[in-house]
């Protein structure tokens, strides 16, 4: 079997959609990061005292207390 030879058309194609997919990942986890900062500062504003960072908050880690009447 000899070497495969590839289109400069292929290789921008796949490039390109390599490129489509990291951006679509990078999207989803830059959604994903905010929404969990903008909860927990939704919990810093009635709990301002509190000792958990925003790394345990990130990593799941959420208090018992809620902020809900």
């Amino acid at each position: 079997m000899g070497k495969m030879k590839h289109s400069i058309g292929n290789w921008v194609a796949g490039m390109f959609a390599g490129a489509l997919v990291l951006m679509v990942a990078a999207g989803g986890l830059y959604l994903s990061v905010s929404s969990q900062m903008a909860a927990y500062d939704d919990y810093l504003a009635c709990n301002p005292r509190t000792g958990l960072s925003r790394l345990e908050w990130l990593l799941g880690y959420r208090p018992f207390e809620d902020c809900r009447p």
